[in-house]
């Protein structure tokens, strides 16, 4: 069977994966969110939506140009959210993958629904304890944007970091 092998003070760090740090490009509209909840109950449902927020929200949408990436691995740590099928009305995301986006970005517009065109919506990592998690993706065929809210009451903005690995 399988032994454990130790290699004191070995250090393979020159055989990682590169790892490039592509934070400081990510465009934040503030007092918005991305939302995608088309069977919102009693509402007016919301399809790949940059809402609006009150002026007290400190909620902001990350937009990022991934578009020379594709295949690649993205990890980005941001604030927590449900897992989709943990809405009442499911299913919601508050992150995705997009082709394209309709609106300027930072945007500081009304809500607009369909803002983005969406190759992958991006499931939330559940509720529990931790209010930050770390997602990591392979950016799908066609996506150029990757679109997500951040709650920093959850996850200080300072704290949100988007990586692109390999």
């Amino acid at each position: 069977m399988g032994k454990r092998l130790i290699i004191k003070g070995a250090d393979f760090s020159q055989n990682g994966l590169p790892v490039r740090d592509i934070t400081s490009q990510a465009l934040r509209s503030d007092h918005h969110q991305f939302l995608h909840y088309p069977n919102q109950a009693g509402g007016p449902g919301f399809t790949d939506a940059f809402q609006l927020l009150g002026s007290s929200s400190p909620t902001g949408i990350y937009v990022i140009d991934i578009g020379a990436y594709e295949g690649k691995i993205i990890r980005f740590t941001k604030s927590r959210s449900k897992k989709s099928e943990e809405f009442e009305d499911a299913p919601v995301y508050y992150a995705c993958f997009a082709s394209a986006i309709a609106v300027a970005v930072p945007y500081n517009g009304a809500t607009c629904d369909n803002a983005c065109t969406v190759v992958k919506h991006i499931d939330g990592k559940g509720t529990g304890t931790d209010a930050i998690s770390t997602y990591v993706e392979v950016i799908p065929e066609g996506a150029k944007y990757l679109v997500t809210s951040v709650n920093p009451n959850n996850c200080p903005f300072s704290n949100v970091k988007f990586e692109i690995i390999g």
